[in-house]
């Protein structure tokens, strides 16, 4: 008997329970503090490439007022025309792993003289877009460019 009326192998048992229970409490702390870090990494990162795309479209409608047209392929990877005039550098997309693993710049190509496709993808939720592959136009976001 134990001071306070149990049976040792009680007592035993008592503290392997409480000490089990603080064991997969900390865990389970330790995988939502872990899964709220990386999912927050994830949404910042998408945030910050919609902003760099953002960007890139603005110099886009920059250019084609000042210009009547949207830049060539050749013009838009030309960083000295786009830099100089509409941009201070070329921003890049912030996390292209994972699904975005073939969008480590982003994809431009001109759709006749008077659009463009500014092809992107998000690796989590942005704003109002889902995550996955994004093509600005002329007319906005994920509209299909005229041609």
């Amino acid at each position: 008997m134990t001071p306070f009326g149990g049976s040792k192998n009680g007592f035993i048992n008592s503290v392997a329970l409480r000490m089990v229970t603080i064991a997969a409490v900390f865990v389970i702390f330790v995988f939502a503090c872990w899964f709220g870090w990386t999912s927050g990494t994830a949404s910042a990162q998408a945030e910050a490439t919609l902003e760099n795309a953002t960007q890139v479209q603005q110099a886009l409608a920059y250019f084609g007022s000042d210009q009547g047209s949207y830049p060539s392929t050749y013009q838009f990877t030309d960083q000295n025309i786009l830099n100089l005039l509409y941009m201070n550098s070329m921003p890049l997309p912030v996390d292209a792993t994972g699904v975005c693993s073939s969008y480590k710049t982003f994809q431009y190509a001109q759709v006749g003289q008077q659009d463009y496709s500014l092809t992107f993808c998000l690796n989590a939720a942005a704003q109002h877009l889902a995550a996955g592959v994004h093509v600005f136009s002329s007319q906005g976001i994920d509209v299909q460019p005229s041609k």
